[in-house]
């Protein structure tokens, strides 16, 4: 799974038609209606502005929706979608100004002239790979402490915060592909108290 991490912008002009896209990361659902303002704020006067995004909200549950914003069902928001979905991406959103030039498109060139725009946003766009991680807290003794402390260090490893009391307690974060034999590793050298943290 991937994320924006660098918005894209497109413009393209058929038949005297213009479309504008923009590619860009959209954190929640309740963030769109602040980018849409704003895309129609620069986009002034635009005939139609279709989109489409996904989003995993904090308790994991996927939202995907779209709009063709009264152009014929089917030419732009699914595509748009479709386009976010298989190239794997979450949380991003594509919108599209489209001004009208006078001569109609026809429906399958309308389609290809709005898939077209938001590839070459998503293109110019900038995306990364998100890591999943799996929080866990050990408890343990001083002398146990210097046993893990070089584990802890490795770079599938990240340290969120330790406290200092009458036992050792530390909260990390390990890389999911990595976590089993991350695990294995700390029960060998004799760490039990290891809690997993369920977010």
């Amino acid at each position: 799974m991937k994320k924006i991490i660098k918005s894209g912008n497109s413009e393209l002009i058929i038949k005297k038609s213009k479309f504008y896209s923009s590619c860009f990361e959209l954190e929640s659902t309740s963030a769109f209606e602040n980018k849409i303002k704003e895309f129609k704020q620069k986009y002034k006067d635009a005939s139609h502005y279709p989109f489409a995004y996904r989003v995993i909200d904090d308790r994991k549950v996927l939202y995907e929706k779209y709009s063709d914003d009264s152009e014929p069902f089917g030419v732009a928001g699914v595509p748009m979608l479709n386009l976010i979905k298989n190239n794997l991406i979450i949380n991003a959103c594509i919108i599209t100004a489209r001004y009208f030039g006078g001569i109609k498109l026809g429906k399958g060139n309308l389609l290809g002239a709005y898939l077209d725009s938001a590839k070459l946003a998503l293109k110019d766009s900038v995306a990364s790979e998100i890591i999943d991680y799996t929080r866990y807290k050990i408890v343990t003794d001083y002398k146990n402490y210097q046993k893990i402390k070089h584990l802890i260090e490795i770079p599938e490893i990240e340290k969120e915060h330790i406290e200092f009391e009458k036992d050792v307690v530390v909260n990390f974060k390990v890389i999911k592909s990595c976590e089993e034999d991350i695990i294995t590793k700390l029960r060998q050298i004799g760490i039990q108290n290891i809690i997993k943290i369920i977010d």
